[in-house]
């Protein structure tokens, strides 16, 4: 077989197929943010953010706490219910398709709001030192969100996305056929931890405090409620195989 270059000394794609599929996931997450705010807002710097946590949580302004440096901020958001409301709700098409395109416009012009925030601060504080903003999207369909923003700014990003989301609500048929309002919520999970964590404990984490969110409601509960928990892992990635006992 052929040797494979010593990729410590010398910079070679052992496989080009994978070097491919590399260039074409990093292509489309620094696309994904002006395709989904066509439309809604003009970037001003399209394509202008960071590949890696390390950029994104590294060499901070000079104000952010020394315990916040390298940090990160992971952010699970999950809609309150949307299944059990569609499939209540919407019995036929017309329906279906009104609180698919509801859901999305909610979520991309929540997303340019976002992103016009971050745009109206120059200082390092949402940008790094190579001009690059200081967000990751991991996640983006059905109704779950995953953010990753530098432990800093993971308060701030949350309370933007629910007091953005306050008003969210979709006309459906009630029970007698007549247009009625719903509200949509969501349950979120918070996390911080150091910018080398591993990625999956820290997304399953964020996901399992969201649904124990969920679980700690009244039963049977209204959606109309945003809900969120969090957790600070200091000088450790994981918090063991038992979540409810260690919480």
């Amino acid at each position: 077989p052929p040797r494979i270059p010593d990729q410590a000394a010398e910079k070679v794609a052992a496989s080009p197929s994978a070097k491919l599929r590399r260039q074409f996931c990093r292509d489309q997450r620094q696309e994904f943010y002006a395709g989904e705010t066509k439309g809604i807002y003009e970037l001003p710097k399209p394509g202008a953010f960071t590949q890696d946590f390390e950029e994104l949580a590294g060499a901070p302004f000079p104000d952010v706490p020394d315990g916040l440096r390298g940090k990160i901020a992971v952010i699970y958001l999950d809609g309150n219910k949307f299944g059990a409301l569609q499939r209540k709700r919407c019995q036929d098409p017309n329906p279906q398709q009104h609180f698919d395109d509801c859901v999305k416009l909610f979520r991309r012009t929540m997303l340019a709001g976002l992103l016009r925030h971050i745009d109206a601060h120059t200082g390092e504080e949402w940008w790094s030192r190579s001009g690059n903003r200081r967000i990751e999207t991991l996640l983006w369909g059905g109704d779950e969100i995953i953010w990753v923003v530098p432990a800093w700014k993971g308060w701030e990003v949350l309370q933007f996305f629910f007091e953005h989301s306050a008003d969210w609500d979709v006309s459906l048929p009630d029970d007698g056929g007549a247009e009625q309002k719903f509200q949509l919520t969501h349950a979120a999970g918070l996390v911080f931890a150091h910018h080398d964590a591993p990625i999956q404990r820290l997304r399953k984490l964020a996901e399992n405090l969201a649904n124990k969110v969920k679980d700690g409601l009244e039963k049977p509960y209204s959606p109309a409620a945003n809900r969120f928990d969090y957790e600070v892992l200091e000088s450790f990635d994981h918090i063991g195989p038992d979540f409810d006992a260690s919480r």
